[in-house]
């Protein structure tokens, strides 16, 4: 954007519509006039970069999964229910080889790489999302739920 642009000047509707429409502006066709000039206007600022604080570890499920899960499929038919699992606060770990277990050791991997922080939810689902084959979104939920009871 340049420092120089004119501020949007009143138009006729149709040349409103087009000029939003090039702007990239969506739902221009339910506003009035003034609201078209408003959106175009706003559309001309320019946005300021986001910075994030140097001591804030960003870390994506696209990065977490490529490096956790290289090269392995996960394996659910035929799942053997272990005996004497880990329990805390009244929650088992699930058997290895399950999907309920993936999710958990994808909780574990996003929290070691956060060092020691808790995963947000969101971000372990699209984690979970990403492998092979993917895991569904509400076991995923409902896992995470029971991983951070589990390690609270």
């Amino acid at each position: 954007m340049s420092q120089a642009q004119a501020p949007v000047a009143p138009q006729s509707k149709a040349a409103l519509r087009a000029a939003c429409k090039a702007a990239g502006i969506t739902g221009y066709g339910k506003l009035n006039n003034a609201a078209m000039v408003a959106a175009l206007a706003a559309a001309q600022q320019p946005v300021a970069p986001q910075v994030t604080p140097a001591n804030v570890v960003v870390v994506t499920a696209q990065e977490v999964v490529p490096a956790v899960y290289a090269g392995t499929k996960a394996v659910w038919p035929g799942v053997k229910i272990e005996k004497d699992r880990e329990q805390r606060n009244g929650i088992k770990r699930p058997s290895v080889g399950g999907a309920t277990r993936q999710v958990w050791n994808t909780c574990d991997k996003m929290r070691e790489l956060l060092n020691g922080e808790i995963p947000k939810r969101g971000d372990v689902i699209r984690a979970c999302d990403l492998q092979d084959p993917p895991i569904n979104k509400h076991t995923a939920s409902t896992q995470y739920a029971l991983w951070v009871k589990f390690v609270a």
